[in-house]
């Protein structure tokens, strides 16, 4: 008697699906963050170092200090909205090359400068090259992966940013100790060309552009593309889009207000070295790469991320003022880093939701408005406290600020959680 031919599961049948997408795409998303992550924030630790505010005259200047990250952040975010509809129309390669191409003159100029003026006119170049990441790589991950794998994508990218930053707070402090701030923008300036070498050689737009990818993975790509529904909605009358705008200054804040202060924080009021606090940053921001792809698989897997942005948000509320309360420096530590992983984790699920709200053809420009405006509110948060800290003289009212965003972030995703988003 015969045998039936054997059939082949789906997880079998899924294991010989090529991973150009894997292997070739996300390591160049993920590089750009890390090297871009390392360059827009080195601001917040160099200013914890005396002879460059010295040099700059930012010495007993919060103020000031606090300006060096909002005016990049006000054409991070203008960059974000124009780069959006650029994508749509050039496709995110040849605009990555150029984005890259611009930040790399500006980290020059910044490396360059001899006066206040100078480095602020580099953070406002450097500010509208940047703000092309986010529309490039979520575009990216909407031309290249299939709905479920969209949030576990995401994940990866946005952890070259928890990598460049945690990794950054070593480098820029072992560079300063021994060749001086100047030679760290110009070798973070070398570092760029990385990503711009890979972006050149390996990315193309589309699966069907691409040499390296064969015709069953692009199948399998297309077949898992997500359906538009009466959900996804273009233009900007789509109120989810803006629901995930306000959202996002809360994150937005969190990120630049912890990135810009913390470093200072933790030196001046904890009294941390500038080594300690670069050994904080690393474990932080390494471990923050773990949960963030904890949470991306598990995202994915019940095809549900306003429930995760909801709890990160109040979590993240909760720590961040928990840590202005506590007298032990350890335990204001911790406190610290759970911010930063709960944070992180409303970024990651913040812009896989613009994947659910918007058509495909979109996703660039909705994601450009998203961010773009929600960055260019949360440009203040760095100054605002700075203001706080040189009134108060003390963090307190700076973090309670953060929370409060965050507990309104919070309520703006609730929303969509009935939604089944």
């Amino acid at each position: 008697m015969g045998s039936s031919p054997q059939v082949e599961s789906p997880i079998a049948l899924v294991k010989k699906i090529g991973r150009t997408r894997w292997l070739y795409i996300l390591p160049v998303l993920t590089s750009l963050w890390a090297v871009g992550s390392i360059e827009k924030t080195n601001v917040g630790i160099i200013s914890a170092y005396k002879p460059f505010l010295s040099d700059m005259g930012l010495a007993n200047a919060p103020g000031k200090i606090g300006l060096l990250t909002t005016l990049f952040l006000i054409t991070y975010g203008i960059g974000m909205v124009l780069w959006g509809f650029v994508i749509d129309r050039w496709g995110p390669r040849k605009t990555a090359i150029t984005a890259v191409v611009i930040w790399i003159v500006a980290t020059l100029l910044a490396g360059a400068s001899t006066d206040l003026v100078t480095l602020y006119v580099s953070r406002l170049l450097l500010g509208l090259g940047e703000g092309a990441l986010w529309p490039i790589c979520t575009k990216m991950t909407s031309n290249w992966f299939r709905r479920d794998e969209e949030s576990r994508a995401t994940s990866i990218w946005v952890n070259g940013m928890n990598v460049g930053i945690a990794f950054g707070g070593l480098i820029i402090t072992s560079i300063i100790g021994s060749l001086g701030w100047h030679s760290v923008f110009f070798i973070l300036a070398a570092l760029a060309l990385i990503p711009l070498g890979l972006i050149i050689t390996l990315v193309r737009d589309h699966p069907a552009d691409s040499p390296f990818i064969d015709e069953t993975e692009r199948t399998f790509i297309d077949q898992g593309k997500a359906v538009v529904t009466s959900k996804s909605a273009g233009g900007l009358r789509n109120y989810r889009l803006w629901l995930l705008l306000v959202a996002n200054v809360a994150t937005g804040m969190g990120f630049w207000g912890v990135n810009s202060w913390v470093p200072k924080y933790l030196v001046d009021v904890r009294h941390l070295s500038m080594a300690g606090m670069g050994i904080f940053t690393l474990v932080a921001w390494l471990l923050c790469a773990v949960v963030l792809t904890i949470f991306g698989a598990w995202a994915d897997k019940l095809d549900r991320r306003a429930p995760f942005a909801v709890c990160g948000y109040v979590v993240y509320a909760v720590v961040l003022w928990g840590c202005t309360v506590v007298s032990s420096a350890l335990l204001a530590m911790l406190l610290l880093a759970i911010a930063i992983w709960t944070l992180q984790t409303t970024t990651l699920m913040v812009f896989s939701l613009v994947h659910g709200v918007s058509k495909q053809s979109n996703v660039g420009s909705q994601t450009g408005v998203m961010s773009g405006g929600s960055n260019i509110v949360a440009a203040f948060a760095p100054f605002i406290m700075g203001l706080i800290i040189g009134a108060n003289s003390n963090y307190t009212g700076a973090f309670v600020f953060l929370s409060a965003a965050g507990v309104i972030g919070a309520i703006m995703v609730a929303i969509l959680i009935p939604q089944r988003f």
